[in-house]
């Protein structure tokens, strides 16, 4: 069984709040250089591109618009995968919104601040 062999300490059907990083916590860490944005993806697709993706679909999901895991994101061009200082930003932004949502307080704000965000930008 893979909880035996993973040894994994909870009950996975009952997943502690402490057991996982939310997308922004770890884009937070990354980009404080707390920890290094490659320890977070799996295998080619990791880095800051990788959160900055989950942080999007962190925020999508808070607001009840969930995506396909299957979308079409890892097919971005290498150029694309560059972030700019902008999306950067942007990001860091957008993961303390979520944060904030992810905490319990200010909802509001964040739900009204979404459509804004999803003018500009459309998940792909």
């Amino acid at each position: 069984m893979q909880i035996d062999q993973l040894r994994i300490p909870f009950d996975s059907a009952n997943l502690p709040r402490e057991a996982f990083l939310t997308a922004s916590q770890a884009w937070r860490l990354a980009r404080s250089n707390a920890v290094a944005a490659g320890a977070f993806g799996h295998g080619a697709t990791a880095g800051l591109w990788f959160l900055h993706v989950n942080v999007y679909r962190d925020l999508l999901s808070l607001a009840n618009r969930q995506i396909s895991a299957w979308d079409s994101w890892r097919d971005a061009a290498p150029a694309s995968k560059v972030l700019k200082l902008d999306v950067l930003a942007e990001l860091d932004r957008l993961a303390d919104l979520v944060t904030t949502f992810e905490n319990g307080s200010n909802q509001f704000a964040v739900l009204t601040n979404l459509p804004c965000w999803m003018r500009r930008h459309r998940a792909t």
